[in-house]
């Protein structure tokens, strides 16, 4: 049975890797609901970058805006219903891997995340740490693995700011620090989310929320997860100067690469790349992603999770122009 593979496949991480045995009092609870894992009560969601007319609906609309400093690590769904990844999926070994851990290195966390699954809450949580940083943001943390929750959800929705705060610190645990922004313009909000994102200490960026007002919103649906608006403001973004062109050309070897995109849209799919292939690396080792016979395997692996999270960002992409750019990005980390 696969469940009971995975799980025998965790331990093993944990004792190849760590040397340890995770006690039974401090992971039953977690296997068992590993386990029983069937479908996420709240589909987990993946955020997009913002497009200008986000700005204005927001101004429009009066909507509180809150920014959330954004972790490297990976993203997990925890309650009674099972344990998730991203994309819904139950969780890998690995994964399985990483909540034992911490289970056996911070047993008090775990306990208060378990009681408030067994309260009825949702949790979405980032792994992450100095043994778990795709991008090197966490690279010199204190802990090899730690938890962090970012959003709480109950009755099929999420709990959105700032009651979510006042409910998370009820329940001891541990938020991402977080702004209140306040904004007098467009332009002003722009700037105040640009700012905070290029903050050392936000790490890839922010993650921007507010409660989502269902009036004019035809434009912002990639930007709605039930009854939040959510979007994020990365700083690789941000940081490059570059002048904006209708068509990008790159060069793999004698090979033009060309596509039609802006130069803002390319940075953002050129971001997502980069971060699938770091997430491949941070799984899999440095190694794998520099055999070439590999190179194939992760080319489909990338463009299926592209296609399942930002499928507005590669839909107008021949595929075979898509492929040069990711396997010209895979080969510029040799």
């Amino acid at each position: 049975m696969k469940v009971l593979q995975d799980i025998e496949k965790a331990l093993s991480f944990l004792k190849k890797k760590y040397k340890i045995v995770p006690k039974e009092e401090f992971s039953s609870w977690i296997i068992d609901i590993f386990k029983n894992s069937s479908k996420p009560p709240i589909r987990p969601y993946h955020i997009e970058n913002p497009i200008k007319y986000l700005y204005h609906y927001i101004f429009e609309h009066k909507i509180k805006v809150f920014a959330e400093h954004k972790y490297d690590g990976t993203h997990i769904q925890i309650s009674k219903q099972g344990i998730f990844k991203h994309s819904g999926d139950v969780i890998s070994p690995d994964q399985l891997g990483y909540l034992l851990y911490i289970a056996n290195d911070q047993p008090e966390l775990m306990d208060k995340v378990k009681d408030a699954i067994y309260k009825g809450y949702i949790i979405e949580c980032e792994i992450f740490g100095k043994d778990y940083t795709p991008r090197g943001f966490h690279k010199n943390y204190s802990r090899n693995l730690d938890l962090i929750v970012f959003e709480l959800g109950k009755d099929n929705s999420w709990i959105t700011p700032p009651e979510k705060y006042e409910i998370l610190d009820q329940l001891e645990l541990p938020t991402p620090p977080h702004y209140n922004v306040e904004y007098m313009s467009v332009e002003d909000l722009e700037k105040k989310l640009a700012e905070l994102a290029l903050k050392p200490e936000s790490f890839e960026g922010i993650v921007v929320k507010g409660k989502f007002v269902p009036n004019g919103h035809e434009l912002i649906l990639d930007y709605v997860k039930s009854n939040l608006l959510i979007f994020k403001v990365k700083k690789e973004i941000l940081s490059p100067k570059v002048e904006k062109k209708e068509v990008k050309t790159f060069k793999k070897e004698k090979e033009e690469i060309r596509i039609a995109m802006s130069t803002e849209n390319y940075l953002i799919l050129k971001s997502e790349i980069e971060n699938e292939i770091a997430k491949i690396s941070a799984e899999k080792g440095e190694e794998y992603v520099r055999d070439n016979r590999n190179i194939p395997i992760m080319l489909n692996e990338i463009i299926f999770n592209l296609m399942q999270a930002h499928p507005s960002l590669i839909l107008n992409i021949d595929q075979r122009e898509l492929k040069k750019i990711i396997a010209k990005l895979i080969l510029s980390r040799r």
